[in-house]
């Protein structure tokens, strides 16, 4: 028996790749599939756009606040907090200053 593999395509408004029965039907466009997800249409931002738009601004901001830290500006405990928080979400490794083991 042959293997099958699912057809995917990709979605205009969060960029991530779904199996075709993820998008609605649509006559006038030439694969019949609409190029909008149904996760977007239904919803003003779906979980992947909002996911990426927080980690974006999350990002950004950090880099601000590294770079303001640098000139001199102190960072209150609950700020650096929130960033460490942020960063560990994100994917980073964070690891002790006096044992080097990885904190979780």
């Amino acid at each position: 028996m042959k293997d099958v593999t699912p057809i995917s395509k990709k979605c205009r408004l969060c960029k991530s790749k779904k199996l075709l029965h993820e998008f609605e039907l649509d006559v006038d466009t030439k694969d019949k599939r609409a190029n909008v997800c149904k996760e977007c249409m239904s919803s003003e931002v779906c979980n992947h756009c909002l996911e990426q738009t927080l980690l974006e601004t999350a990002e950004s901001l950090t880099d601000l606040m590294i770079l303001l830290t640098k000139n001199g500006l102190v960072c209150s405990p609950r700020l650096v907090s929130k960033i460490q928080s942020l960063a560990i979400i994100a994917g980073a490794r964070i690891y002790c200053d006096a044992c080097n083991e990885r904190l979780k």
